[in-house]
Order: C-alpha cells, then sequence, then structure tokens
C-alpha cells in the first residue's frame, strides 16, 4: 500500500509542478506565452558574450585507459584542450604539460 500512496503522491506533485508552469506562461487571452526574449534577457547575453571575449576560458579534458592502477602498469591518457563557450578545439592553447605528482 506504501507504493500506491507515493505513485499517488508523485502523479499529485507533478500536476501541481505542471499547473503552476502552465499557469505561470498564461496570457490574458488564455493560449500559452511562448518564449520571448526581451530586453532583459538580451542584455544579459550581451554581457555573457562580451565576458567571454575579454576572459575566455579553456577546459582540459583528461581521459585514462583504467580507473585505478597497480605498481608497474602503464598508464594510457588522451587529453583534449577545449574552449570553454563552443567545446570546439581550442585555438589558443595546444600544449599541454602532465606531471605524475606521486606513486599513489
Amino acid at each position: 500500500m506504501k507504493t500506491t500512496k507515493t505513485k499517488k503522491m508523485s502523479f499529485v506533485l507533478t500536476g501541481m509542478a505542471l499547473a503552476s508552469l502552465l499557469g505561470s506562461n498564461l496570457v490574458k487571452n488564455g493560449s500559452l506565452q511562448a518564449l520571448m526574449e526581451n530586453d532583459i534577457i538580451h542584455h544579459i547575453k550581451a554581457k555573457i558574450e562580451a565576458y567571454n571575449k575579454h576572459l575566455p576560458e579553456d577546459r582540459l579534458y583528461l581521459q585514462t585507459d583504467k580507473p585505478f592502477y597497480e605498481p608497474g602498469d602503464n598508464i594510457w591518457f588522451s587529453a583534449m584542450v577545449r574552449d570553454g563557450a563552443s567545446l570546439k578545439a581550442s585555438s589558443k592553447s595546444d600544449i599541454i604539460h602532465v606531471e605524475l605528482l606521486s606513486p599513489k
């Protein structure tokens, strides 16, 4: 019986969340309001683009062949440097220095 009560409660909560979401998007004529970009959204996007141009971000992805290594195992890895905004190959960085700090 607990599972049916839990299922009923999850359906009720999902319905309430959906109703509040739809209710907030209703306009005066009763149709759903399309997700429009207003001046605030344009202003925020412009600020984010200016920030990304001024301080671009690179991300380093390192992929290994095993989650754990035993002493004496060979470590095989692949490394990629990507642009933080587009996740395409970075045009700024092309050299990666890797240093193993301890045997652990």
